[in-house]
């Protein structure tokens, strides 16, 4: 009978892994980066680093050099271009440049780590076309003149693999920057909508769709303290409201908002559009450099004094949504304007998401943030693309100021998201990010912490149309609360723990992990192990079956074999507790075909 069961389980592990992973494929290599970064308490971090200058000139239509040891890139700036090309640009990911048959040009700085020079910097020369390209390679010392490190040329349209003998420099002392470092409180915020009527809920882009628990109209002061409350209660420090048209509609319901959260010891700012919305084919069109200065004149001269308004050193902050839309030239006039008028503000942009973003509206804006994860992801299961472009992208906008001629302090704001679904909205088109029970906005939350962030923003309080909401609803309750309480609280007192091992998405035998699948698959015993950290000190892990209690370790290696029958789907839970008894927690969802130790 043994025998019997022992063929059965082979043939179902069979199936499981073919129809599960579909094709299976290398295990990637994402991200996992850390270098010296800022202290908790916003002490300034001294940093070392070496600076390097990427000349990139080229005759071909589209030309583009890409960094492979991306993990040793700090950061990236454009400081230059040749012949003033129609679209270049760097990134923290390489450099590009298209041309119309002249020669143009773009160069950058990168700012890599010490480790970086102990092997060769490799890099990808990519055309589309024939045309002779040029790239160099300096070394820029704290003092005196460039040193030219390589420089090639090639003229065919094939791909061109060089690298860069970095040991050159280590005779070179690498540069020691202090890094402006954020000093205040760690920040949740969530984007509100004061839009709605209670006519709104009988909306045809609602029908059969999630509406809230309590209908209400945005201008309703009771409506409004009671979303204030909820989102106190779920540890959410600000409302990010939707605004425009100065004395409208919006307007009127957001000083309310702003009264109220006074109030109640909440915080506000605006998120200020930078496009309209063509309401037939949904195309985004850039608002009039005159609209928005006035706008941005009356938003400090109206509630930039308030003590509820979101502020940084005493400069309100404003978020403004698709800002790429609007020229980086256009930006720092309006602010310049706004300056000499007595308006000193801190500006967030919305830097449109991707993997592979242009740093260079940090010359003029104080930091990133992100509207929707769909600028990087299509599709929840995709989290890992968000995880490599969050680390990335965080990594770049922390560190851009060690490449500043004046280094002043960048926010890095990712987004979490508990879904989006816009299909009943006439002429959208975006793909639709499933909740999975709630999952997909906990895997966002994770992303977003991995990559160490100085703000947090969620996507959204209330935008029902979208159905990217949060607040309680008909269909989930307070349950998005819940788990933003839950995030909240770990990453505020500062405690994380992380299942390491095993891996979402891997299937392991006798404890070795063999290829990758779209589920975790396990054979036989397997070690779970997990990460903790607590700023207070960690004083124990417990780890759960299904919640039930398996084991519990004091040690700092943090791990259990966990070799017992089980057969099938089964959920492992870890939680971690530090010295002060705060705790956090992770979980992971296996398919389990073990018959014993």
């Amino acid at each position: 009978m043994k025998e019997v069961v022992k063929v059965i389980f082979v043939n179902i592990v069979c199936v499981l892994i073919i129809s599960s992973s579909g094709f299976i494929h290398s295990q990637g290599n994402p991200l996992d980066m850390k270098s010296e970064e800022s202290s908790s308490d916003g002490e300034v971090s001294i940093i070392s680093f070496y600076r390097l200058r990427f000349e990139l000139s080229t005759t071909s239509s589209d030309t583009a050099v890409t960094l492979e040891n991306i993990s040793k890139v700090l950061t990236a700036r454009q400081v230059g271009t040749l012949n003033n090309p129609d679209h270049a640009g760097v990134t923290m990911r390489g450099l590009w440049v298209r041309s119309t048959g002249e020669s143009v040009g773009v160069i950058g700085d990168y700012a890599i780590t010490p480790e970086a020079i102990s092997e060769p910097f490799q890099c990808l020369l990519e055309k589309r076309a024939d045309g002779e390209s040029t790239v160099r390679v300096y070394n820029i010392p704290e003092r005196g003149d460039l040193e030219l490190l390589k420089e090639i040329s090639h003229g065919g349209s094939d791909s061109l693999l060089f690298s860069v003998d970095l040991s050159q420099l280590e005779d070179t002392s690498p540069f020691q920057m202090d890094l402006p470092c954020f000093e205040g409180e760690k920040i949740l915020g969530t984007r509100y909508y004061p839009w709605y009527t209670m006519e709104s809920w009988d909306s045809a882009w609602l029908y059969e769709r999630d509406k809230p628990a309590t209908p209400y109209s945005s201008s309703d002061p009771v409506a409004i303290e009671r979303h204030v409350h909820q989102a106190q209660n779920a540890g959410i420090d600000v409302f990010l409201c939707y605004w425009k048209n100065p004395g409208g509609y919006n307007d009127r319901n957001f000083a309310l908002l702003l009264d109220i959260a006074q109030n109640n010891n909440f915080y506000v700012a605006i998120q200020l559009q930078a496009v309209e919305f063509d309401q037939a084919t949904w195309e985004a069109i850039p608002r009039d450099e005159t609209v928005l200065l006035s706008e941005l004149e009356y938003i400090h001269g109206n509630y930039g004094g308030y003590p509820a308004y979101l502020k940084v050193d005493g400069k309100p902050v404003v978020f403004v949504y698709s800002a790429t839309s609007v020229p980086l030239s256009t930006w720092e006039n309006i602010f310049s304007q706004l300056e000499v008028q007595g308006y000193h503000g801190f500006y967030l942009a919305d830097y449109g998401g991707g993997q592979n973003p242009k740093l260079q509206l940090l010359e003029v804006f104080d930091g990133f943030y992100l509207y929707n994860v769909l600028g990087i992801i299509h599709s929840s299961n995709d989290v890992s693309d968000l995880v490599d472009a969050y680390g990335t992208t965080g990594r770049g906008v922390r560190y851009y100021p060690l490449l500043m001629d004046s280094p002043t302090l960048k926010i890095w704001m990712p987004t979490v998201e508990p879904g989006y679904n816009d299909s009943a909205i006439e002429g959208r088109t975006s793909p639709t990010l499933d909740r999975k029970d709630g999952d997909f906005y906990r895997d966002t939350f994770n992303a977003a912490l991995d990559s160490d962030p100085d703000w947090i923003g969620i996507t959204t309080w209330n935008e029902w149309w979208e159905q990217s909401h949060i607040e309680p609803s008909q269909w989930y309750n307070d349950q998005y609360l819940r788990i933003t309480q839950r995030f909240a609280k770990e990453w505020k007192e500062n405690i994380k723990v992380t299942i390491t091992k095993p891996e979402t998405g891997h299937f392991y035998i006798a404890n070795k992990k063999v290829l990758s699948t779209e589920i975790t698959i396990i054979i036989g015993k397997i070690t779970v192990a997990v990460n903790a950290y607590s700023s207070k000190e960690i004083d124990k892990v417990e780890f759960y079956i299904d919640n039930v209690l398996k084991n519990t370790d004091y040690n700092e290696s943090y791990q259990w074999l966990w070799n017992e029958f089980a057969i099938g789907e089964h959920e492992i839970k870890v939680i971690s507790y530090d010295k002060k008894g705060n705790k956090a927690e992770d979980k992971i969802n296996v398919m389990i075909f073990n018959f014993g130790g």
